[in-house]
């Protein structure tokens, strides 16, 4: 197989593009925590914000639209749920956010929403009850739903750029259980619902419908000419765990789903420690699918809401509990999918990218992602919704347990920040190591490398893969390249200034660092040749590398 690059970046994150290496260690690189940018601080925020999808406007100024959550005691049907004082009855609404640097945010008064004004403790209630309505919040986002299509969902029809979806304009607010109209639009930029009172008009209605499980719409997989949407399971089949579903239509009116993504036997299925997937939120990036997958590690055999409580509803024991009595964390790990979101490799996937807090109280005891990262500079910023206590679903009379008798678990947003595309890398230590790719199509004239070398040292070669020598007395294939270095009969397998003795020694730390060999060898010579690239790595982190033409990025 030769791999053709079409000039994206061919990551680590698996072994696809790596035909062989020696000494080289997979490396999840985590990112830093920034803290919470976007609190929960008002009454109306009593039980957190969460869901963040932000975007950046041509001016550079950063937004966000969220939702903000409540407890709502003037709720329809809140006075039967106050009955059980661990039930939260949760009101919900979307909220607008406005920011210069994506750090420091600002919610700016848009009165359109009513919601609680202040709050106070009323009969050990474990959130604040609000006791004061008024429209002095931030409230009125209209969109439930926003995606650039073009930067994450591999579309390239400027009228099709982002699809939405809208909240009720008859109900702003809704209970968090709602189910909306799975009715989606296209638009060739971000509505600017503050400024123009003729932005709905400048939607394109979509012909056809957004995915019938929660309504969103993710990418276009050009292999299988469909529409893309990633889900929690729900197919038509029972399983003892929560799943991955990926839901496809050709037309946006017919769908179809299948169950994707699941745990495998190496992950713990014990009752008090049970693994499983909860949601995956995917983006198109460089040609393939990454997928930002929360992960819950759970407690099946936590008795909360069971018959020790009088609910014969949840049965204690497993696996009869399994879909009814959760108690777990959440953490976010990373998935990658080369075939439009139909498989998924878990090689990078076996440890925690943002690992879960480790107190029960820990802010961060909960995190997950709901969109894509956030380019700024060479950085990717990551809005990540955070929860301060353990997720729990114990489902009671259709409504859902609240996380304790004391007290209600509070969500946030968190800013978590990651030099470009350095999730994974190859990691060498002082002895050099060898990788060799697979065959590779030159299809452009520079080479560049997302490297760490700055204690160490990185050289390329380029062979020509039609005229490879047979492996005369060499015992491994890392000796090998060691004597087709040393071998003059053995140079025909290298192209004329493209050994790795020619390749100016790399010390860099850099996300996109030019390859340059000494005899001044044009990569242009090579274009539309088959090749293997020969990296020589010692005490480096080598993240991935590039094959491209001048001009196009």
């Amino acid at each position: 197989m030769t791999i053709v690059g079409n000039g994206n970046w061919q990551l680590f994150l698996d072994d696809y593009v790596i035909q062989r290496s020696t000494g080289f260690q997979r490396v999840v690189h985590h990112p830093k925590d920034r803290g919470v940018v976007i609190p929960a601080e008002h009454a109306y925020e009593g039980l957190g914000v969460e869901r963040a999808q932000v975007f950046r406007r041509e001016d550079g100024r950063f937004e966000a639209h969220y939702v903000a959550k409540w407890w709502d005691p003037e709720a329809d049907d809140a006075v039967e749920a106050a009955k059980q004082d661990f039930i939260a009855y949760t009101s919900m609404a979307g909220a607008y956010a406005h920011s210069d640097d994506g750090i420091h945010w600002e919610k700016p008064n848009i009165r359109r929403v009513k919601a609680p004004k202040s709050s106070s403790l009323k009969n050990l209630s474990p959130v604040p009850v609000p006791d004061n309505y008024g429209t002095e919040n931030n409230l009125g986002s209209p969109f439930a739903f926003i995606r650039d299509m073009s930067l994450h969902g591999n579309v390239d029809d400027p009228q099709k750029r982002f699809v939405i979806r809208l909240f009720s304009e008859d109900k702003p607010v809704m209970n968090v259980q709602s189910v909306h109209a799975p009715t989606g639009y296209f638009a060739a930029e971000i509505p600017d619902f503050l400024n123009d009172p003729d932005w709905k008009s400048k939607l394109i209605p979509m012909d056809g419908t957004l995915n019938p499980r929660r309504h969103w719409l993710h990418f276009y997989d050009d292999i299988h000419d469909e529409w893309v949407a990633m889900e929690q399971g729900v197919v038509g089949h029972w399983l003892p765990c929560r799943d991955i579903a990926r839901f496809s239509s050709k037309d946006l009116k017919h769908w179809v789903s299948d169950s994707v993504l699941n745990p495998d036997m190496d992950d713990s299925s014990l009752p008090h420690c049970y693994s499983e997937v909860h949601m995956l939120f995917p983006f198109f990036h460089e040609g393939i699918v990454f997928g930002l997958l929360d992960w819950m590690n759970s407690d099946r055999c936590f008795d909360y809401g069971g018959p020790s409580m009088g609910n014969p509803e949840a049965p204690f024991g497993w696996p009869g509990n399994a879909p009814i009595c959760r108690k777990g964390t959440l953490e976010t790990r990373i998935v990658i999918s080369r075939d439009g979101g139909k498989t998924w490799d878990r090689s990078s996937s076996r440890e925690a990218w943002i690992p879960h807090g480790t107190e029960e109280d820990s802010i961060n005891r909960l995190v997950y992602s709901y969109g894509p990262p956030v380019r700024v500079g060479d950085e990717d910023y990551f809005y990540m919704t955070v929860g301060d206590g353990d997720f729990l679903s114990v489902k009671i009379s259709d409504r859902f347990a609240a996380y304790s008798h004391e007290r209600m678990r509070k969500t946030q947003i968190a800013l978590y920040t990651q030099k470009r595309d350095r999730y994974v890398s190859l990691r060498t230590r002082h002895v050099a190591e060898v990788l060799v790719t697979k065959p590779l199509l030159v299809d452009g004239d520079r080479l560049q490398l997302n490297v760490d070398a700055s204690r160490g040292e990185v050289q390329v070669g380029i062979g020509i893969y039609e005229s490879t020598p047979m492996l005369e007395n060499c015992e491994t294939y890392a000796h090998y390249v060691q004597w087709s270095e040393c071998k003059p009969q053995a140079l025909r397998n290298l192209a004329e200034g493209f050994s790795i003795s020619d390749c100016e020694p790399i010390h860099s730390n850099a996300i996109a660092h030019d390859v340059v060999f000494t005899d001044g060898a044009d990569l242009s010579s090579l274009q539309g040749k088959t090749v293997r690239l020969f990296f020589r790595v010692t005490n480096a982190d080598l993240y991935g590398f590039r094959l491209f033409k001048s001009g196009d990025r």
